[in-house]
């Protein structure tokens, strides 16, 4: 499921010297946290009957839950 990294690999990436995998989370496991999260408030919003809020919520939670999966889904290395 998970790729490891070889030498070659690091290096067309351009990591020089020495380094570590610090971590790597699946994509799927970064959407769940920030996704809920903004799920639930645009359903509060929703049910107190402010429909603008609800559809603020739902575009600014799609932006930061994709830029939450962007970072988190990649490899992290520390030379």
């Amino acid at each position: 499921m998970g790729e490891v990294p070889t030498p070659a690999w690091i290096t067309s990436r351009g990591v020089s010297g020495p380094t570590y995998l610090i971590n790597r989370y699946s994509g799927r496991g970064a959407l769940v946290i920030p996704g809920l999260l903004f799920v639930v408030l645009a359903i509060l919003f929703l049910v107190t009957g402010r429909p603008d809020l609800f559809l603020g919520t739902i575009a600014i939670g799609a932006v930061v839950t994709a830029a939450t999966w962007f970072s988190v889904s990649r490899f992290r290395f520390m030379p």
